[in-house]
């Protein structure tokens, strides 16, 4: 199984932005 990660803009800001959510939910637990 062969699996390709292509980094396109709008994906990346996707994930950066979930990142974000997830550091800010551990800081205000």
């Amino acid at each position: 199984m062969q699996t390709t990660i292509t980094w396109e803009a709008p994906n990346f800001e996707e994930v950066n932005l979930s990142m974000e959510v997830t550091a800010y939910v551990n800081t205000s637990k």
